[in-house]
């Protein structure tokens, strides 16, 4: 039994002498990417398109650092869209800033008319997944990172050949509204409708808009006075490219209000146009110079103070 009692005391005296490091192992010297936030790319988002949604963005790409203002950042993520016959077209710029000065890349992505907002914002998202990973290559931040594939379905490419539209884009609205009070009413209808077209070569615009308002007043002695707007108008846009930086086209409108006291008015306006950068980047960039002259004829409803019924003007 002695034997026993004095080994158990060598062995309580060994655990007491022995360092703590014993009971408590050293900290993991491999940080989370959480630790090391002062590493991680900084990321400004701009973008006023329709699809972006800065929450969801953030929330799904967690691994860069996004910031609020552009001097903050390392990467000026800046996003622009133009309209196609089939959709929406994006032009995505990845402007490196800072220590990726000089290091800029672009993607462009378009999206169906069909798709919903969802799809979109969650489209473009991984947009920016496939832009930012150029610059998170050489960060604590990518050792975190995985690379999947999904093997793509067939895709076709929209064309006026197998476009049942033939990038032809319709588009109908209305509305109207109605208040009332104790003396005073008022009711106003609008509608409109519209058509567009943009191929390689050429750009149409066609718009007809209508718009009926009549306001009613009673006054104290009970009789009533009312007024009656009324204007209506259509107006065509065609646009031939003529190289890189040049296009050449025209205006045409035919319009009526009884607010501005015409009747009809007739303008035609042949015009030519210069864009210092190529027309290629028109999303991201654009300086324009445009030259139009034409003329318009009107016919008032009433004579004007410069006793004129109808008239020419030159523009």
């Amino acid at each position: 039994m002695c034997w026993f009692v004095t080994t158990l005391v060598a062995v309580v005296l060994l655990v007491l002498a022995s360092p703590t490091r014993v009971f408590a192992q050293e900290p993991s010297q491999e940080a989370s990417p959480d630790t090391r936030n002062d590493e991680a790319v900084r990321v400004y988002l701009d973008c006023q398109t329709f699809g972006c949604d800065f929450d969801l963005v953030r929330r799904e790409i967690a691994w860069v650092d996004w910031v609020r203002d552009r001097d903050d950042s390392d990467v000026h993520l800046l996003v622009a869209s133009t309209q196609s016959g089939a959709g929406t077209v994006y032009d995505i710029q990845f402007l490196g800033r800072e220590r990726f000065q000089g290091e800029d890349a672009a993607l462009t992505r378009a999206s169906s008319s069909t798709d919903t907002q969802d799809e979109r914002r969650r489209d473009l998202i991984e947009q920016f997944k496939l832009g930012l990973v150029g610059y998170v290559r050489d960060t604590p931040a990518a050792e975190f990172l995985r690379v999947e594939y999904s093997v793509p379905a067939a895709a076709t490419v929209v064309t006026p050949e197998n476009d049942p539209w033939n990038l032809w884009v319709f588009a109908v609205s209305a509305g109207g509204s109605a208040r009332a009070q104790s003396r005073t009413s008022s009711v106003s209808v609008n509608g409109s409708l519209s058509a567009n077209r943009t191929s390689e070569n050429w750009k149409f615009r066609w718009g007809s808009r209508a718009n009926n308002r009549e306001n009613e007043f009673e006054f104290t002695d009970g009789t009533t006075t009312t007024s009656l707007v009324r204007s209506a108008g259509t107006d065509v846009l065609l646009v031939r490219s003529a190289g890189p930086h040049w296009g050449i086209g025209g205006r045409a409108s035919v319009t009526s209000s009884t607010f501005s006291n015409q009747d009809i008015r007739v303008n035609i306006q042949p015009a030519v146009e210069y864009n210092i950068f190529p027309y290629a980047e028109s999303s991201r960039r654009q300086l324009t110079f445009q030259y139009r002259i034409g003329a318009s004829r009107v016919r008032y409803d009433e004579v004007t103070i410069f006793d004129t019924l109808e008239e020419t003007l030159y523009e």
